[in-house]
């Protein structure tokens, strides 16, 4: 049991990692493509990457149905991913890549909550420490203080937590269902057509635009969707929504990172305070799941 939790919590970082930097390709692509034109090809690719991989498993004899039941837990948790990542994509217009992944990350302290509200879950007192401190560490790393700092990119991002919160539970409560493989593939293609629907809808659709956009498309396509969420169903199969919102919440340190190294977005002094702080808090929210593992 713990090997499995140990792998799970592996495989979020990693997510989380993947995820973080692709904020700076998101922010990078909304100067050449719609936002929904950029999800519609993104979820694409990544079904696509998916599709083969799931018929190379195959291949190889490993059964990996697509069931009804696979097909409506993929869009229960593509309108999450559509919805949300729609939101958090229009909002890097406005704002910037490290801001834009810590005021995602702030779904940290709205699982828990929702979890509580929603599904009477119980959560540790040690765990809920973890989420103020994370939370705090997020406001550093986000904000300078000053109201008149939150733009409407900021507003829209933050909405779209809420989203990602959903999305979380709905991939807790089908992954222990139906293979995370299928489940992934099902909810990018619904992501990809509704993104489709409207960028024909609202947006003018270049080939030429979408070939400037290529690096970073591929990008967001092939790794932060098709390897990045996959990596988050496989890791929440053995990891309480709780503890994975936490983990996850490491993409806003590795966003700060990628807009750092990449966009020339600096970190301060108070910034850096706000890493440690989550960084803290995400250790701090394992130690209760470590300890009931020892007394079994």
């Amino acid at each position: 049991m713990e090997k499995k939790k140990l792998i799970a919590n592996g495989q979020l970082i990693l997510a989380s990692a993947i995820w973080g930097f692709a904020f700076v390709a998101q922010r990078v692509s909304m100067g050449i493509v719609g936002p929904f034109t950029f999800g519609a090809t993104r979820y694409l690719l990544g079904a696509l990457t998916l599709y083969l991989l799931i018929r190379i498993l195959r291949f190889r004899g490993q059964e990996l149905p697509i069931t009804k039941g696979a097909i409506k837990g993929g869009i229960s948790c593509g309108v999450f991913l559509f919805l949300g990542s729609s939101l958090q994509q229009i909002g890097l217009v406005y704002t910037t890549a490290s801001k834009g992944g810590f005021i995602t990350a702030l779904y940290i302290i709205l699982v828990p909550v929702l979890a509580g509200i929603l599904f009477k879950k119980k959560v540790s007192l040690r765990v809920w420490i973890g989420v103020a401190l994370a939370t705090l560490g997020l406001y550093l790393l986000s904000f300078s203080g000053a109201v008149e700092d939150i733009n409407i990119g900021d507003v829209l991002v933050f909405l779209g937590a809420f989203l990602w919160a959903g999305h979380i539970f709905a991939i807790d409560h089908f992954v222990k269902k139906y293979e995370p493989l299928v489940l992934s593939m099902v909810q990018f293609l619904f992501a990809s057509a509704a993104s489709a629907i409207i960028a024909l809808v609202f947006e003018t659709i270049e080939i030429k635009s979408i070939l400037e956009a290529a690096i970073p498309i591929l990008y967001a396509g092939i790794f932060s969707a098709g390897m990045g969420f996959t990596l988050q169903m496989m890791g929440q199969r053995h990891t309480d929504p709780t503890i994975a919102s936490m983990i996850l919440s490491l993409e806003a340190v590795f966003g700060a990172i990628g807009g750092f190294l990449l966009l020339n977005e600096i970190m301060t002094a108070r910034e850096l305070t706000g890493f440690v702080l989550i960084f803290v808090a995400i250790i701090l929210a394992q130690l209760p799941a470590k300890q009931r593992i020892q007394n079994e």
